[in-house]
This record gives C-alpha cells, structure tokens and sequence, in this order.
C-alpha cells in the first residue's frame, strides 16, 4: 500500500502538471510500480486516507453526481493533487524555475479552494490543464 501512494507522489512530481485525473493517476502508478493497475476506488481510497499528502478534487461531488454515471470523461472524474512539499528552487534554465513557480502556484489554489463548490473545481482544473501545456512547451524550449 505505501509503495503505491509513493508511486503516486513520484508520478504527480514527474507531471508537468501537479495533478492527474484518477484514470491518469492509476496508469502512471502501474507504470512506476511495474505490477497490475490499482482499481481505481482502491486507490481513491488510498489516496483518502492520507489528506495530509494528497487532496482529492472532485468536480462531480454532490447531489447532480447521478448525472454523470456512466460517463468516462475526466471531466467528471476526480483529480488527485500532491501535497508534498515542492522541489527546492534551484539556479537551473529559466524555464525550469517558471516551471516550478507555475506548478506549486496551481498546487496552492488548489489547496485552498473551495473543494465543494464545482464551479471553483472546474475553474482549477481548467488551470491546471493550461499550466500542464505551458510546462510541456516549456520543457521543449529547455530541451
């Protein structure tokens, strides 16, 4: 169980963005620990037990949620955020060191939101996918 919610931690550091869909999560966490995919809920339950480690966005929490049944979209899915502390700065490329700043200031809005307000989720979110495509073209300018 420990070795799994360390392959979480490792998968979210590698990201480019400090969170990952559970559906993401789960297959980066097959990939690092090299053993058959965690079930989904059996992570999700993992990663619950822990709220000083991970936090746990989800944009489909409340009473619409039966709305969203059967749908595979990870629009409707719960996100998983890092807690962790973030990597020292470091005297690197400038866009390692915007890459850094960009991802711990997602992580930090995250943290505070409001997690039972799915406006406030999906606002996040979409921030957080647009800060994984600005750290993408900036790894391929540092590259």
């Amino acid at each position: 169980m420990d070795a799994m919610l360390h392959a979480a931690e490792a998968a979210l550091r590698s990201s480019p963005s400090p969170a990952l869909a559970l559906s993401q999560l789960v297959a980066e966490v097959h990939a690092v620990t090299g053993r058959g995919a965690p079930d989904a809920m059996e992570l999700l339950e993992a990663l619950r037990r822990h709220p000083e480690r991970f936090k746990i966005l989800d944009p489909g929490r409340g009473p619409w949620r039966f709305l969203a049944r059967g749908s595979t979209s990870t629009t409707d899915e719960p996100w998983v955020v890092s807690l962790g502390d973030p990597e020292a700065p470091s005297e690197g490329h400038l866009a390692d060191r915007l890459e850094r700043r960009l991802r711990e200031s997602i992580r930090r809005v995250a943290v505070e939101l409001d997690e039972d307000s799915p406006r406030e989720v999906f606002r996040w979110r979409a921030m957080a996918l647009a800060g994984a495509s600005l750290a993408r073209l900036l790894r391929g300018k540092a590259a």
